[in-house]
């Protein structure tokens, strides 16, 4: 996948201004497994994946990275600002109650926010860097984001 990705930003960056990556975990997922079952995970983890979808463009990608973690491209957007808007919108439409027959759970998700190119100059980093974030961020508390840090050489 991460070769796929990446012939894809490249075919893309002469084209686009800028591409993001916001990398999001769910919160406690484990505990929703273990405790309600696989049946009710997998509902969690179909949920999850579609509503981000509603804080972002139709031309924008959001796949699910592994496990319980998802990644969300934005495409051609140049300003921090309008990120970080993206940003609030998907913590604020996942963490809608998720209700299945009798039960309502509560998901709450932990974002690492990266920029193409001011963090990082390659889809690999760019995704590692915004992973990075993203454990900073479920440090700092669920139902946040932090950016990346810029990448060194």
């Amino acid at each position: 996948m991460l070769r796929e990705l990446s012939n894809t930003f490249s075919g893309l960056s002469h084209k686009l201004h800028i591409h993001n990556s916001l990398y999001m975990d769910i919160n406690g997922f484990e505990q929703i497994n273990d405790h309600y079952g696989h049946a009710v995970g997998d509902l969690v983890l179909r949920e999850t994946s579609y509503r981000p979808r509603s804080g972002i463009r139709e031309s924008d990608l959001v796949f699910r990275t592994g496990g319980d973690e998802f990644t969300a491209v934005l495409q051609d957007i140049s300003s921090e600002e309008i990120v970080l808007g993206i940003a609030d919108k998907i913590i604020t439409a996942v963490s809608e109650p998720i209700c299945h027959q009798e039960l309502t759970l509560k998901v709450t998700i932990s974002m690492g926010i990266a920029l193409y190119p001011l963090h990082a100059t390659n889809i690999a980093s760019l995704i590692e860097l915004s992973d990075r974030a993203m454990y900073q961020a479920r440090r700092a508390g669920s139902n946040c984001f932090r950016m990346a840090k810029p990448e060194t050489t």
